[in-house]
């Protein structure tokens, strides 16, 4: 197995978000990386993706790209977590979210915990 290098802002990881909790999100997941530098750091914060289209209410967005599968890909903006992407084995893609999607996922999360992006 050849060694991975860190994630990097914008790219889609496979990881295993693990066990859950109530509402959590759990289990073997895409996700886009939002840290934007983690070449040193093993816990990276990461926006998991899914192509259901169930309307539970939940804080979703729908990206222009089709990231899974060549089907519709949203956000889970509320589902954001900091993981251990080795410990998480995490595994790149090969492929990062367009620069409007990723500015949208930003955008969106700072308006949902009340931050203001210049």
């Amino acid at each position: 197995m050849t060694k991975q290098s860190p994630p990097k802002r914008g790219e889609i990881w496979h990881l295993d978000f693990g066990p859950k909790k109530t509402e959590e999100y759990a289990g073997k997941h895409y996700a886009v990386c939002l840290a934007e530098k983690s070449s040193k750091r093993r816990v990276v914060m990461f926006c998991p993706l899914t192509s259901k289209t169930y309307n539970d209410g939940s804080f979703k967005i729908l990206l222009a790209g089709n990231y899974i599968n060549e089907k519709d890909s949203y956000a889970l903006i509320y589902q954001i977590k900091s993981l251990d992407w080795v410990a998480r084995k995490g595994n790149f893609e090969g492929t990062k979210v367009k620069y409007h999607d990723l500015h949208y996922i930003l955008e969106t999360l700072a308006d949902y915990v009340g931050f203001k992006l210049n």
